[in-house]
């Protein structure tokens, strides 16, 4: 499936959901390397009410530069999807280092489908529904709130690489963070993978608070400026739902 059709899919769901209104939450997150600022990601989550149950639609920005062996390297990410109670798929578009990439995951009736772009060409392979527990937009979606309560392994859907990382997964138990000047109890993880741990932080909303990962063996901290505010209501259906192939323009 490409591009277009993954997308028009998407569109397809906003519709069946009757009227186009949602509720919003607009959340930053400041990137750091040794207390120095190197980026940022932000989230826009539209939570949207249906007969089967709420469905979120997610939208993630990432960009950050860092120095690896006296050399800049910047990384640009797009990621999109939807979420409800059961994995979703997603669309993610990648600039590293200049080199452009398109990962996407697509339900099929059988099984799900995971499509590469980069290069010029385009591939795409099955994958069970039973070999991965969630996704990268599953990891920032607040209301996947409890998927990792008694998780002793986390297996997780790449949406940077399309492979699973997988990896011991510890409950470190709770303990406050201080975000944008208020202190707030997070329930803290730790998630072990061959190419090093990633710390998980979340507030009792399910919100992500803070998660740190390493990028060529150099640790970084993701933050949340600040506490999530309340919803805003939105009558506006989202007006970039359908793109074509990556164009280094769109990242």
């Amino acid at each position: 499936m490409n591009t277009m059709h993954f997308f028009l899919s998407i569109f397809l769901c906003f519709l069946s959901l009757g009227e186009a209104q949602a509720e919003t939450q607009n959340l930053r997150y400041t990137l750091s390397v040794d207390d120095e600022v190197v980026g940022y990601r932000t989230l826009k989550i539209r939570y949207m009410a249906s007969e089967y149950g709420e469905k979120r639609f997610i939208e993630s920005w990432t960009e950050f530069q860092i120095q690896i062996l006296r050399t800049s390297f910047s990384y640009k990410q797009r990621l999109s999807g939807l979420a409800k109670s059961k994995l979703m798929g997603f669309s993610a578009a990648i600039a590293e280092g200049g080199f452009l990439r398109e990962v996407q995951l697509v339900r099929q009736p059988e099984a799900w489908s995971v499509s590469h772009a980069e290069k010029g060409r385009t591939w795409a392979m099955p994958i069970e529904s039973d070999t991965f527990d969630a996704t990268s937009l599953t990891l920032v979606d607040p209301g996947a709130n409890g998927y990792l309560d008694n998780l002793l392994r986390l297996r997780v859907l790449s949406a940077e690489t399309g492979k699973i990382l997988e990896g011991s997964l510890s409950d470190q138990g709770k303990s406050s963070l201080n975000i944008g000047g208020q202190e707030v109890m997070a329930q803290h993880y730790t998630w072990r993978l061959e190419s090093g741990d990633i710390a998980l932080a979340y507030a009792e909303s399910g919100h992500l608070l803070r998660y740190t990962g390493s990028v060529a063996g150099i640790t970084m901290i993701a933050t949340l400026d600040a506490l999530p505010a309340s919803r805003t209501f939105e009558e506006d259906m989202p007006t970039s739902l359908i793109s074509g192939a990556i164009e280094e323009e769109a990242i």
